[in-house]
C-alpha cells in the first residue's frame, strides 16, 4: 500500500541511526512516552494519530458507526489480509491438493477481488 512506504522508510531510517552497546544489557523501550514504558493508551494514542492522517484510506471505517467485527472485516479487507487461498499461499500455508482455485466456480485463482467481485458462483450467494 502506498501509504506504508513513509512508514517503512521512517522505521528504516530509525533502524540505521540505532547503535550497538555491548556493555550494556538489552532493554526493551517503547519511544511512544518519554519514560520508555509501554502503555495501551499511548499506543492507541500513535495509531490513533496515524489513522487520523487525511492520507490514511483507513480513517473512513473507523468514523464510521458500524458494528467492530465489521469495521474489522472492512480493515481487513482493504489491507488484503484476508485468509483467501492466495494470501495463504503466499503466507507458505499448503493446501490440500495444492488447489488454490475458488472454492466456489474452480475457475480462477481465489484472491479477494475474484472472490468478492468477480466469482460468477459467490455472487449468487
Amino acid at each position: 500500500m502506498l501509504w506504508e512506504i513513509p512508514l517503512l522508510d521512517e522505521f528504516m531510517f530509525a533502524i540505521n541511526l540505532a547503535s550497538l552497546h555491548p556493555k550494556e544489557e538489552d532493554k526493551i523501550l517503547w519511544r511512544g512516552t518519554a519514560s520508555g514504558n509501554n502503555l495501551v493508551k499511548d499506543a492507541d494514542h500513535v495509531l490513533s494519530r496515524e489513522m487520523e492522517s487525511e492520507d490514511s484510506p483507513l480513517k473512513c471505517i473507523w468514523d464510521i458507526k458500524i458494528p467492530n467485527t465489521i469495521g474489522i472485516f472492512l480493515w481487513r479487507l482493504f489491507m488484503d489480509r484476508l485468509p483467501s487461498r492466495i494470501n495463504l499461499r503466499n503466507k507458505h500455508v499448503s493446501l490440500p491438493g495444492l488447489d488454490y482455485l475458488c472454492s466456489f466456480c474452480h475457475g480462477m485463482d481465489e484472491d479477494l477481488v475474484h472472490l468478492l467481485f468477480s466469482c460468477k458462483v459467490a455472487s449468487d450467494v
